[in-house]
């Protein structure tokens, strides 16, 4: 995708790598989802995957910009409640999670998609 940066490139690609171990039913980079507040600009996800037992993940890594403010943080309770009803969970990790020194482990990531059960 235009104007990202390395870390974040290589973010998306270790979270790739991860869910894509476990032999997800469906995995999907850059997937477009319908935005139904501002259908001009549907809502892109790093990844989407779906699983054998029917669970549907939506993953977004979080660059350095516009992640923080009011504004974006009810963006994103508004897009996690509707797409919950729809049967999809959202997770968002910061770049620096993923893709730093001190990135966290695979098996925390693991546990925080619930993918350890």
């Amino acid at each position: 995708m235009r104007g990202e940066g390395k870390a974040h490139l290589k973010a998306k690609e270790r979270l790739y790598n991860l869910v894509n171990v476990i032999g997800p039913k469906l995995i999907v980079k850059e997937y477009q989802y319908p935005n139904p507040f501002n259908p001009e600009f549907p809502w892109r996800f790093d990844l989407y995957v779906e699983l054998w037992n029917d669970r549907k993940i939506a993953i977004e890594v979080n660059g350095k910009v516009g992640h923080s403010t009011k504004h974006s943080f009810d963006k994103r309770q508004a897009k996690t409640l509707y797409l919950k009803s729809r049967g999809i969970e959202l997770f968002a990790f910061p770049t620096k999670w993923v893709s730093s020194r001190n990135q966290l482990s695979d098996s925390l990531f693991y546990e925080e998609l619930h993918l350890l059960e």
